[in-house]
């Protein structure tokens, strides 16, 4: 009985101080469409903004979101670096929000780029992770890997 009532005691305080598993996850998407609006003259602090579809990789006429992204090119060296600010919107399910810098040029020459997640709501709240940017077809399709924590 004793040791009955330390198993129990011990169960009881393993669950209490447990935490939680926290699993991982990696969403693939495709974006296709955008058309950027730039304002300003090309040179640091004009701005490029764009509205995209997110599509589902295998099947791209199932479009599962939007990403719509604000950027301000800071630099140029030797092409133009920008600030990027997104909000990658999935359909019913909630929003995540990302921002880092992105090098135009290695990007447009098929070199991944990769930002920051630090925020979400509906079902990626709390969530944090990053998105993995790859030009696939110049100028506008993208194939997207996001890895949240």
């Amino acid at each position: 009985m004793r040791n009955l009532k330390k198993v129990a005691l011990v169960g009881m305080l393993s669950a209490l101080f447990a935490l939680p598993a926290v699993a991982a996850q990696t969403i693939l998407t495709y974006e296709i469409g955008g058309v950027p609006v730039f304002t300003g003259t090309g040179a640091p602090g004009s701005t490029i903004q764009l509205t995209a579809a997110l599509t589902n990789p295998a099947n791209h006429s199932q479009v599962i979101g939007t990403k719509n992204e604000f950027c301000i090119i800071t630099h140029y060296a030797p092409g133009p670096f920008l600030w990027c600010n997104e909000s990658l919107v999935f359909n019913g399910k909630g929003t995540l929000f990302a921002q880092g810098v992105i090098d135009e040029i290695l990007l447009e020459h098929y070199v991944p780029q990769t930002i920051a997640i630090f925020a979400g709501n509906g079902i990626y709240a709390g969530k944090t992770g990053t998105q993995k940017i790859q030009q696939v077809v110049f100028p506008n399709e993208f194939f997207l890997t996001i890895k949240l924590n």
